[in-house]
């Protein structure tokens, strides 16, 4: 059989095709377009209804056009690439139908930059990174298919924001290289990003930078994105890519403008992807859809709606947190009865290079069968639950495994720490409206907006049900008063109709005005112009929020700066002078740099050694106190990326339980040993992470608490003792002698 490649700029003819179809019944038609823009699910319908349109393809060439594929040398890449992006016309209508669910949520008055991050949320909420992609065929993967499936890797990501983009006329470049220099050199290709052009400039886009989280089932975070200093160290395109020299060429955008343009564009996301259905071992049904992830105390609590099934029907749901990656685990079950499929089909094959190699895989595994009983049958056993919601914490608890050193056999229960569950709970209620219909109401606290407009936020998560399988939509709403405590009927079936609600947030991006006490809708006036007419207009893209790549404080080069540069007082003033002319350095980030360098020389420099240049020198810069500097320079980011800014005893504890070296945490202590040297860490570290979220001013910065050497020791002590109480009023839920989940006091 025979292919014919059509290529389509305007329109598609469909007595053309209807004819060829006639005349040629032995070939298949092909019709190639650069991407889908001006394409509608109803167009590929029409194709449907011609005769023997089983025999008509798609190819939406996207990154994969004729000038990227006549670059490669490899034929399995010619094919791969070519053949990829082709689609069935029911592919690429249930594609074009993703695509505009997507696109109905755009609004009209947002710019470039808005859409990009709304086309990154509803990415981030309807894709996961596939777990278990090494044994998935490229084309479920690296193609547009992801929409459908839910699941995709970085090329699959790549394209379908180039889809997008492509569509709604924001110029996006499809990226190739590698995360390494070596692998690049060679000419490797084993990783795909965008670019995508915002005012101008070349920002950076890689919806898996953080992969490792998001094949955990980890949501990704926004410092992953726009952040030219983090991506150079892991970028490296192809040499046949349009842009090169990314430290001079891509361009950084402020994150704190990133994460306020999220917080309105990304506020109401449809989860279509995260439901499963789950049988206890009495019988019982429950539905779980993940709707999100929190992180409190610097642990990642995993939020799930709630579903009891009672006789095929699905009742009202409830919210619940756990601090287990509930998905992943029933993920790695799945995969596991994958391989187990295979090792029995290759077992009656003899094929013994196959067995080994599935074996090898499913080392380990046996922990997930006893970690999804735990879930399905302690944690989210009834009794778990009412304990939860009597509590009003719903907080579930988390999975526990304990090696028992005299039995060498692990050792799993579930833990419910009340305390963190109390200091985690906002509060929330679940309604059913006169229709039927139920939805979970979650406070999110009174804020002020634009300095003076004081509104109550609430998220609301509404489950319905599409083709047989659970979806949830989650809105953020503002109103003028508090609703949850309101009792009245009208509050579900009138204020918060499933049809106002859907409206309002095109209308108004949310604000929904309050219910007087005649039941009438009211609104605020000045609230609502602001909400419909002057909310998007605060976070308009200006020149001065794009960054440069900054240099940054590597170990190499603090070293450099001791030996050519001296600090020195003068006129009371801590000054930076040239040790060879003895002039005063001006250069900002040369005096930076260089405070930087000598705060590391005295932290680090503990031990002397007679005859040095300067003293310290030989102890703070051997190879050993290079490990040391690149471990708590990550910790550092982390923290500023994580909390929003930097925590020193955070940082000391993080040290403490993780560096190999036992001095790490005395460096850390000596390093944040002053309010001076804080003030030079948060400056230098802020320009190096131009995407981290960041406060207003440094006093408002500093009043979260920065602490002085005396005063670590007494904090890391105290978190200790903190954690050793909360330890004693945890609970633990366990079988008891009948099979029953039972809940009693911590063993």
């Amino acid at each position: 059989m025979n292919n014919l490649y059509i290529y389509r700029e305007n329109r598609i003819n469909l007595n053309y095709l209807q004819d060829y179809l006639n005349n040629h019944p032995n070939d298949n038609i092909i019709i190639n377009i650069g991407c889908s823009k001006g394409l509608r699910a109803c167009d590929i319908d029409k194709l449907i209804k011609l005769n023997d349109s089983k025999r008509l393809y798609i190819r939406i060439a996207g990154g994969y056009d004729d000038d990227r594929i006549k670059n490669y040398s490899a034929d399995n890449l010619v094919k791969m690439h070519t053949e990829d992006n082709i689609y069935t016309l029911n592919e690429t209508k249930l594609i074009l139908l993703e695509i505009e669910d997507i696109e109905a949520g755009i609004n009209k008055n947002w710019d470039e930059l808005q859409k990009l991050m709304y086309f990154i949320g509803q990415l981030k909420s309807r894709i996961i990174y596939h777990p278990f992609y090494e044994n998935q065929p490229s084309k479920e993967i690296r193609s547009l298919r992801g929409l459908i499936s839910g699941k995709t890797v970085c090329a699959g990501y790549a394209l379908i924001l180039k889809e997008l983009c492509d569509r709604n006329s924001i110029k996006c470049d499809y990226v190739e290289g590698t995360i390494s220099k070596k692998d690049c050199d060679q000419g490797y290709l084993t990783h795909a990003w965008n670019i995508v052009q915002i005012g101008g400039n070349n920002i950076p886009v890689d919806l898996t930078f953080n992969a490792s989280n998001s094949r955990s089932g980890k949501l990704l975070s926004l410092e992953d994105i726009g952040n030219v200093n983090e991506f150079v160290k892991t970028h490296y395109p192809g040499r046949y890519e349009r842009l090169q020299h990314y430290k001079a060429n891509l361009k950084s955008i402020d994150g704190n403008l990133l994460r306020v343009i999220n917080g309105l564009v990304n506020h109401d996301v449809m989860y279509k992807n995260t439901s499963i259905q789950r049988k206890r071992r009495n019988g019982t049904s429950f539905i779980l859809t993940q709707v999100g992830q929190i992180i409190r105390n610097n642990e990642y609590v995993y939020k799930y709606m709630y579903q009891d099934v009672y006789k095929g029907k699905i009742l009202k749901p409830v919210i619940l947190y756990t601090t287990t990656n509930v998905s992943r685990i029933y993920e790695l079950e799945k995969n596991k009865a994958k391989l187990l499929y295979k090792l029995k089909e290759a077992t009656n094959k003899g094929n013994k290079e196959e067995i080994e190699q599935i074996k090898k895989q499913l080392e380990g595994s046996y922990l997930v069968d006893s970690s999804v009983d735990y879930i399905d049958n302690l944690m989210f056993s009834v009794v778990n639950i009412n304990d939860a919601i009597k509590r009003g914490d719903y907080f579930v608890g988390a999975i526990s495994v304990q090696k028992d050193q005299k039995d060498r056999k692990y050792i799993e229960t579930v833990y419910v720490d009340t305390k963190f569950g109390k200091e985690l709970y906002l509060g929330h209620k679940t309604y059913t409206r006169n229709d039927g219909s139920s939805f979970v109401l979650e406070s999110s606290g009174f804020k002020k907006i634009d300095g003076k407009i004081g509104v109550y936020v609430y998220r609301i998560y509404e489950p319905s049900s599409e083709n047989g399988k659970t979806k949830v939509q989650q809105y953020t709403i503002f109103t003028d008063k508090d609703i949850l405590t309101d009792t009245r009927s009208e509050i579900p079936n009138i204020f918060l109709d499933s049809k106002r609600l859907a409206r309002k947030a095109k209308e108004s991006g949310g604000y929904l005005g309050y219910l007087a006490d005649d039941n009438i809708k009211t609104y605020n006036p000045e609230t609502n112009e602001f909400f419909v007419n002057g909310l998007y207009q605060k976070s308009k893209l200006k020149s001065s929020d794009f960054r440069d790549y900054y240099s940054e404080a590597t170990f190499k080069e603090l070293k450099k700066l001791i030996l050519v540069y001296d600090l020195v007082v003068i006129n009371n003033h801590e000054v930076v002078m040239s040790k060879h002319t003895k002039k005063i350095i001006m250069d900002e980030d040369i005096v930076l740099h260089t405070k930087f360098a000598y705060l590391w020389l005295k932290s680090a420099g503990m031990k002397w050694t007679k005859g040095e240049i300067v003293g310290g020198f030989e102890h703070a810069f051997n190879s050993e106190s290079e490990e040391i500097f690149n471990f708590i320079s990550k910790a550092i980011t982390n923290s500023m990326n994580k909390d929003g800014n930097i925590d020193p005893i955070d940082i000391l504890y993080f040290t403490e339980r993780n560096s190999k070296y036992r001095h790490a945490k005395d460096i850390v202590i000596g390093l944040f040993s002053s309010q001076i040297a804080v003030d030079i860490i948060n400056k230098l570290y802020r320009k190096q992470n131009p995407s981290a979220m960041r406060e207003k001013t440094p006093t408002a910065y500093f009043d979260g608490g920065l602490y002085v050497y005396e005063d670590a020791y007494d904090k890391l002590n105290a978190r200790k003792k903190e954690i050793l109480a909360a330890r004693e009023k945890m609970l633990e839920v366990i079988y008891n002698q009948n099979g029953e989940a039972q809940i009693k006091p911590i063993r």
